[in-house]
């Protein structure tokens, strides 16, 4: 009776071990999850990425081309990416997505045709789960940023970027 009174009062103790140890697993997850997943996507787009250009105006009615780059996987959309150049800077937009939705997001602003990585003037990324903002990194002159202002300021652009190229792809005659 003594060794099944120890193995009780043990419950509660290995209960907690095996809560705290699910949570801890769970925070890793989902970073995995994301990280797995922008790793297939930068692989496929290395293989069958689709290019388009948009010809657009700034706020102050200057001429931009924008280029657009994007592949699809098993016919859905999961990585595109949007570059354009004003004032001698280049503009990056990099969405990663998982069924749609966005995971992950990077945005750059580096002097054009850098030579050096280090030359980056500003640039985040961002990881999301479910919509929601899980990590925020910053690199360059942005670093004070407000974190939540980031965040919905990031899903706003996504939703227009992505409604945009939606519509233009949808609309894009078949290459031959």
């Amino acid at each position: 009776m003594g060794c099944g009174m120890r193995s009780i009062t043990w419950l509660p103790f290995l209960f907690f071990l095996f809560i705290n140890g699910l949570a801890r697993a769970q925070s890793r997850d989902w970073r995995s999850s994301i990280d797995e997943k922008v790793q297939l996507a930068d692989s496929l787009s290395l293989r069958s990425q689709k290019i388009f250009y948009l010809n657009k105006f700034l706020k102050d009615e200057r001429p931009v081309k924008e280029t657009w780059y994007y592949t699809l996987q098993d016919g859905r959309l999961i990585i595109f990416e949007v570059k354009y150049v004003a004032d001698s800077i280049e503009y990056s937009e990099i969405y990663y997505l998982d069924n749609s939705r966005l995971i992950c997001m990077e945005q750059y602003e580096v002097p054009y045709l850098s030579v050096y990585t280090d030359q980056v003037k500003s640039g985040a990324a961002m990881f999301f789960d479910n919509e929601s903002l899980r990590q925020y990194v910053v690199t360059g002159s942005q670093k004070n940023e407000v974190r939540w202002k980031a965040a919905n300021e990031s899903l706003r652009r996504f939703e227009e970027r992505f409604d945009e190229l939606r519509k233009t792809i949808q609309y894009a005659p078949p290459r031959r």
